[in-house]
Parts: structure tokens; C-alpha cells; sequence
């Protein structure tokens, strides 16, 4: 197999962010299916609020928390994001 030269994998974040922003709207529910640092997550909550909701895993108890203290900085209401220290694979169908 071979890596992805670094500068590809940079021009497929603006343009998922491009389609997600067209996509989402406040009011709609999203899932991010691998927390980490909580940036996707936070993302996420600003194009679905208000009203939308973000459902976040991570299997990392740390990631979790960064998480979590990402979107506090930034002013994300609690109930907007919820977070699972959990594998996605646990979000019912």
C-alpha cells in the first residue's frame, strides 16, 4: 500500500468540510465516529446548531475528555454534544 502524500490528505479536509457544510443545517443530528481531539466534534455542533445534536465516540478516555474541554472553551451548550467513551459501533441503528 501506498501513504498518501501529506498535502492530499490536507486538501480532503477543506473539501469534506465544503460538502458537510452543505449538507448540515441547524436542527440536524451528525455523528462523529472518532472523537479525538474534539475539533470534528466542535465543527460538527456549529453547523447543526441550534437545535442539532452531535454524537461523539471515541474509545479513549482522554480523547473524551479533550473533547469535552474543546467545546466548553467554545461556548457549545452541553446538551448540543453527546459524548460516548465508547467504539461507534455501539450507537444503535
Amino acid at each position: 500500500m501506498t501513504d498518501l502524500p501529506t498535502a492530499s490528505i490536507l486538501r480532503a479536509i477543506p473539501f469534506a468540510h465544503a460538502v458537510l457544510r452543505n449538507h448540515l443545517a441547524p436542527g440536524d443530528q451528525t455523528l462523529d465516529a472518532t472523537a479525538g481531539n474534539g475539533h470534528d466534534s466542535l465543527f460538527l455542533a456549529t453547523l447543526t446548531s441550534p437545535g442539532g445534536t452531535v454524537f461523539a465516540f471515541d474509545i479513549q478516555p482522554a480523547a473524551i475528555t479533550s473533547t469535552r474541554t474543546l467545546l466548553h472553551q467554545h461556548g457549545v451548550p452541553p446538551e448540543s454534544v453527546h459524548l460516548f467513551c465508547a467504539s461507534h459501533d455501539t450507537f444503535p441503528s
